[in-house]
C-alpha cells in the first residue's frame, strides 16, 4: 500500500486553505496547514510530503528556516513552491535566493493551483 501523499501549506491565512484543499483533493493529495517550524517538522516526519507550499506573508523567520532545512537535505526533499504579493518584489527574490523551486505571485499561484497539485510542483520554476 502506498502512503497517502500530503501537501503541507505553511500559512496563517486560513481563508485560503479550503481553495488549496479543493484543488488537492482532485489530485488525490491531502493538505495539512502548519504555521510554525516545529509543526512543519512534526508533519514532515509523520507523512509522505512531495510538495510544500509557503505563504511568504507568514513570519520571515518561519519560512526561511523551513526552506533552508529542506534545501540542506538536498534533492531528496519535497518541491517547495512559495507565493506572495506581487508588490513585494524583494520578498519574492529572497524566496528564490533561499532555494524555493518556484516563486509565484498570489494571482498566478491561485490560477495554477490545480496544475500545481496535479504535478506536485514538477516543472514549476524550471
Amino acid at each position: 500500500m502506498t502512503a497517502q501523499e500530503t501537501a503541507l501549506i505553511v500559512t496563517r491565512n486560513l481563508f485560503f486553505v479550503p481553495r488549496v484543499e479543493n484543488a488537492a483533493s482532485a489530485s488525490e493529495l491531502e493538505v495539512v496547514q502548519v504555521a510554525s517550524e516545529a509543526a512543519f517538522h512534526r508533519e514532515m516526519d509523520a507523512r509522505h510530503v512531495p510538495l510544500v507550499l509557503v505563504d511568504l506573508e507568514i513570519e520571515r523567520e518561519t519560512w526561511t528556516a523551513i526552506v533552508q532545512g529542506i534545501v540542506q537535505d538536498g534533492h531528496k526533499g519535497p518541491r517547495v513552491v512559495a507565493y506572495g504579493p506581487h508588490s513585494e518584489v524583494a520578498l519574492l527574490a529572497e524566496a528564490r535566493s533561499a532555494g524555493c523551486h518556484a516563486v509565484l505571485i498570489k494571482g498566478e499561484f491561485d490560477r495554477r493551483l490545480n496544475e500545481l497539485m496535479e504535478t506536485r510542483g514538477a516543472g514549476f520554476g524550471e
